[in-house]
């Protein structure tokens, strides 16, 4: 029979860990029946793939109080958990949320498993790892710049080191001709992909360098979505799609930064690719990942607010720059399909009490809305997102209104005042009931 998985993945607006974990679930076909809990608003990106998608706001969507947010998350695991009769739960991220750890002291006979990518930032906290007590497994998706990985992970020997995941080795990629028909994109000419990212979005003189570049060249850009002034540059665009590794070859070279996604679906389709590095992410150590790259001559590499490099670089990429080809397996979606599997049939082996968690979030529960803000002011931290109580649903003034749905496409929803409850197709009326339930602890007035 097969195994009933459910993975959930951060991420507030990204695809990373829900990339990673849709590879796995499509790996997974034969001996899984998996499910995703995503934090991601990207959630409606992954209904065309056929794997079953429920969504949960995260923390950074604003619409619970900090203070009740894992609260929240922990009941709605705990409820999907039951609804599905899943017997593994996976959580693709870098640090295991409190409602998590406590999702899991409640459900003592399901196993539970951290998918923890590697190449943190050697300054990154460690506290985190420590994390793995609470889990019966902990995998490490594997890098292709894992050899110069010198972060707070290689310090621990606690997981099982798998090969890297991605979307390339569990989709069929479509030819140039095939894969610029299916974006919408012209049959002629040379096109230079650049995924913007908010950092390389924000730096108008980089666009400029780019655009400059490209043009001297005959390479026309194009970009997922508008990008201001991009129209008028004669930049193409296509509509943002999930996942983009089947049309990779429709472009004939890349510029994006240096996440796990961008450089393992790209290095590994073959892309001649410049890897510009975005050094403000929290843990992921990117600069090392693209220079690790550029030295096995996998991709270029230039720092992001480095203009005169990056037009060196990007001139000689699409001048004369052929990557060598990735020799290493990329096949670690399969393998933690393995593990997954061998998984259930081992004996729980994960710590089962969290108590010193439990008594943190009750103090965050009663003295958080009162002491919170004043601690953040004098540790020099912004302030918490979200409201600093229970949202008010309903009439009069400030209220807000929730909108039920079953559609994924709601994930992303930008109405002003309106929250979506996005419940999975297909499950019962006692579940339905039960999120009912849940809201109503969560909203005012009580639902």
């Amino acid at each position: 029979m097969p195994v009933k998985v459910l993975l959930v993945t951060t991420n507030g607006t990204g695809m990373g860990h829900l990339a990673r974990m849709t590879a796995v679930a499509l790996a997974g076909q034969d001996s899984l029946h998996p499910t995703i809990l995503t934090f991601s608003t990207a959630a409606a990106l992954t209904s065309n793939l056929g794997v079953p998608v429920e969504y949960c706001p995260s923390r950074e969507r604003g619409w619970h109080s900090h203070w009740l947010w894992d609260d929240y998350m922990q009941h709605r695991l705990v409820s999907l958990v039951k609804e599905l009769r899943a017997e593994v739960v996976i959580f693709d991220g870098v640090v295991p949320y409190d409602g998590l750890i406590a999702a899991s002291t409640e459900l003592p006979q399901v196993r539970f498993l951290w998918s923890r990518r590697g190449m943190w930032k050697p300054n990154a906290p460690r506290w985190p790892i420590r994390r793995a007590r609470w889990f019966d497994a902990v995998i490490e998706p594997g890098d292709l710049a894992s050899a110069a990985d010198s972060g707070p992970t290689t310090q621990s020997d606690d997981a099982l080191r798998i090969p890297p995941i991605t979307l390339v080795t569990q989709t069929s990629m479509l030819n140039q001709r095939a894969a610029r028909a299916a974006l919408g994109l012209p049959d002629a000419g040379s096109l230079l992909y650049v995924s913007v990212g908010s950092f390389i979005r924000a730096d108008i003189e980089l666009l400029n360098v780019i655009d400059d570049v490209a043009k001297r060249h005959r390479y026309t850009i194009v970009t997922a979505g508008a990008v201001d002034g991009g129209a008028a540059r004669g930049w193409l665009t296509f509509e943002r799609r999930f996942p983009l590794a089947q049309e990779l070859q429709a472009f004939d070279a890349v510029v994006c930064a240096a996440g796990y996604n961008n450089v393992h679906e790209n290095l590994a389709a073959a892309i001649p690719t410049l890897l510009l590095p975005n050094a403000e992410t929290m843990t992921d150590d990117q600069i090392t990942r693209a220079q690790e790259c550029a030295q096995s001559g996998l991709a270029l590499t230039a720092p992001a607010g480095d203009h005169v490099a990056i037009a060196q670089q990007l001139t000689k990429l699409l001048t004369s720059f052929t990557p060598l080809r990735v020799e290493s397996p990329l096949d670690g979606a399969t393998a933690m399909v393995s593990e997954i599997v061998s998984l259930t049939q081992r004996p729980v082996s994960r710590k089962l009490r969290a108590r010193k968690i439990s008594f943190k979030r009750t103090l965050l529960r009663t003295l958080g809305p009162i002491v919170g803000p004043f601690l953040r002011r004098i540790m020099g931290r912004k302030p918490a997102r979200g409201p600093r109580s229970r949202l008010n649903l309903g009439l009069g003034e400030g209220a807000w209104n929730v909108r039920w749905t079953e559609d994924v496409q709601d994930a992303g929803n930008l109405e002003p005042r309106t929250l979506v409850e996005h419940v999975l197709p297909g499950t019962s009326s006692v579940y339905a009931q039960a999120r009912r339930s849940i809201a109503a602890k969560y909203y005012l007035p009580r639902m």
